[in-house]
């Protein structure tokens, strides 16, 4: 889904996948409901442990969740890849577990250090969402989409770690008891941690990629890929490992096409199968790097995919 914004010299569309942005949204909640129950089934911290203990568990344990239901997201619903499913469930967790434990340890300094407040312990959970949010974007070796997931992450880190900081309180002046309150306050607060999480970490990179493919045909119809450009080149194909994957697509080698950026230009050449380029109703058959325009259609086997560019 398109949406546009007109100003007085141009008009700007950014491309919005809102079904992405709900599954992100979900799994990020789920990470956040699974983190909760390993809270209270699983964390025992000994006696003299002080803070950095407890808060570092915490931590790690709602950051393993979260970032394991992250991760998988691209391979489990966008390119239902066992592969991808598996590497990003992998960086996933690693980067949940890491950012997980320091984030709260940072937050739980902040508190210590300014002696309190809702926003102190709020910010060690944007840096905790910023770790989350890098796993796609590592898992696919993408620089720009790293930095766009850390971003998206740590809006969202700061947002949900704000809701979840006052849940307890707010159920509290409800009028539930105190562990009725923290109990019921936490859950509630997780999973709204890992659905802002989750969303921002998608809706930050929609807005910002300077350029996409947006399918028109195939399995990916109505999906959009970011062409990251900062990666020497995207390959378009068959194989499980290509950037951009057609799985199952018979019309498709395995590394049919490629896109390579070359400062702020994008240009699009065949490897192993026919590309042709619609430009204004004149269809090219290419041969070697071609140039593309925003709005120019590329054909890629029986695969047909529009190129944006978020600059024009």
């Amino acid at each position: 889904m398109a949406f546009g914004r007109a100003s007085s010299l141009e008009t700007c569309y950014v491309n919005i996948e809102l079904r992405g942005l709900c599954q992100k949204s979900l799994l990020g909640g789920l990470g956040g409901l699974i983190g909760w129950v390993l809270l209270t089934v699983f964390v025992w911290t000994p006696k003299g442990s002080g803070v950095i203990v407890p808060a570092m568990l915490t931590g790690a344990l709602i950051g393993l969740a979260i970032g394991v239901c992250s991760g998988a997201w691209e391979g489990l619903f966008r390119d239902r890849n066992l592969e991808r499913l598996k590497r990003g469930v992998r960086i996933g967790a690693i980067t949940g577990l890491i950012g997980g434990a320091f984030g709260l340890l940072i937050g739980e300094f902040m508190f210590q250090l300014i002696g309190g407040g809702l926003f102190t312990r709020a910010i060690g959970w944007s840096v905790f969402g910023a770790a989350v949010g890098t796993n796609e974007g590592l898992a696919k070796l993408m620089p720009q989409k790293v930095s766009y997931g850390a971003f998206g992450g740590l809006l969202g880190g700061l947002l949900g770690g704000s809701m979840y900081e006052s849940l307890a309180n707010v159920f509290q002046w409800l009028g539930f008891g105190r562990d009725v309150a923290i109990a019921v306050g936490g859950s509630v607060g997780l999973v709204l941690l890992g659905m802002c999480i989750g969303c921002l970490i998608g809706l930050v990179e929609d807005i910002l990629r300077p350029a996409w493919l947006m399918f028109m045909s195939g399995k990916l119809e109505g999906q959009t890929r970011t062409l990251d450009p900062k990666k020497r080149a995207t390959t378009i194909g068959r194989a499980e490992l290509a950037d951009i994957c057609l799985l199952g697509d018979p019309s498709v080698s395995g590394r049919h096409a490629e896109v390579t950026c070359n400062t702020g230009d994008y240009s699009i050449k065949s490897i192993d199968g026919e590309v042709t380029v619609n430009r204004n109703g004149t269809t090219q058959r290419l041969s070697g790097d071609f140039t593309l325009e925003s709005g120019d259609l590329i054909q890629i086997g029986s695969v047909r995919a529009q190129f944006n560019f978020g600059g024009d």
